[in-house]
């Protein structure tokens, strides 16, 4: 409303627009004969033809209006909901389910998306229209339709395939330095070569065992709790989670970190939720932030992953060792291993092929 007020008091400006459209239009018909029907950018499709794109305008601003709808109305039950399971808990009822646990999260993290879609009206209204469009994460989960649930599992899927390859790239590359960052890479290209020619995953997490021991005192991991794991290793595993971008390092390592410590809340609830209410969306969600599934995957074949990474978490293991594990560093190891047998198990693509041993 604020921006079609402000165009009411400036009608010229419309009148100008509405020329500036109409010779941009003219333009791209006469580079319609020698453009491609479509191009996809970032996982949307685009419509080069003119033509097509002003007769669907009237269709998606009606589908854009109830999206909005539905989102907006969406956040207002998460928010309501959210309230009630946290005055439950405090009054010492129930403790939260799965389910309600990351209900708990997305509507925290709606709320930072909402805001930072707000700044970014306020500071470059003209500019919100494609930035929403190019970055769709960027609204809340509620604006996530079925076709957009889809698009985010394929390239979460994508890009855990993408960071396997450049993370043994990117230790080849080191272990052919020269000095002791040679030596270095030389070793731990030794130890991915363990953990891929493992005949399970429980062998494969002995191999990476030692990096979810901390490496310092107690105080030291509370402000550090990634310190000591090597710098490829952290770079996938941002990737693998979607990751891919950061203005600074430390914000990506706190990402992860508190990503891990998500898995560690979302762990506890697993383990008092029966798995038989979970639904097919949840469980693909749970899957794919633990590194494991894929599209195509059965409920079935779903829980069984789960299953899979309980027993890699489990810290009754390591009940009778002097150091337990820390809990954050336990899971990051844990999904190394998952990321390497989930891209074994991908169905008609070619890392299934190229991790076989």
């Amino acid at each position: 409303s604020i921006a079609i007020e402000r165009y009411r008091r400036r009608p010229l400006e419309m009148v100008a627009l509405g020329l500036l459209l109409a010779s941009h239009s003219a333009s791209l018909a006469v580079l319609q004969a020698s453009a491609a029907p479509s191009l996809e950018i970032m996982g949307q499709e685009l419509d080069l033809n003119p033509v097509n794109a002003i007769k669907s305008m009237p269709s998606q601003m009606g589908s854009a209006l109830r999206k909005f709808q539905t989102g907006m109305g969406g956040i207002r039950r998460n928010w309501q909901e959210a309230d009630a399971i946290n005055k439950r808990v405090k009054r010492g009822g129930a403790p939260a389910s799965y389910q309600e646990v990351t209900l708990l999260r997305k509507k925290s993290e709606d709320n930072m998306k909402l805001l930072q879609a707000g700044f970014v009206y306020l500071a470059a209204p003209e500019l919100a229209t494609a930035v929403l469009y190019f970055s769709p994460k960027m609204l809340p989960s509620t604006f996530e339709g079925e076709e957009g649930r889809l698009n985010r599992w394929r390239q979460l899927s994508r890009l855990r395939s993408t960071a396997v390859v450049q993370l043994l790239w990117a230790l080849d590359d080191e272990a052919v330095r020269k000095g002791r960052r040679g030596l270095r890479g030389a070793e731990r290209v030794e130890r991915a070569r363990q953990l891929l020619l493992a005949r399970s995953p429980l062998r494969a997490a002995r191999v990476v065992e030692d990096y979810t021991r901390p490496v310092s005192s107690s105080q030291q991991v509370a402000k550090k709790p990634l310190d000591g794991i090597p710098k490829p290793l952290l770079v996938a595993a941002c990737r693998m989670i979607g990751i891919k971008f950061a203005p600074l390092p430390s914000m990506r390592r706190q990402a992860l970190h508190k990503h891990l410590q998500n898995l560690i809340d979302e762990d506890a609830a697993l383990a008092r939720t029966d798995w038989a209410s979970l639904s097919h969306s949840e469980l693909m969600d749970a899957c794919l932030d633990r590194g494991l599934g894929g599209l195509g995957d059965s409920d079935k074949e779903l829980r069984e992953l789960l299953r899979g990474w309980r027993e890699l978490t489990d810290e009754a293991r390591f009940v009778s060792e002097a150091v337990p594990p820390d809990a954050a560093r336990l899971r990051l190891a844990a999904l190394a291993v998952c990321a390497v047998g989930s891209c074994r198990r991908e169905k008609a693509k070619l890392p299934s092929v190229l991790y076989s041993p």
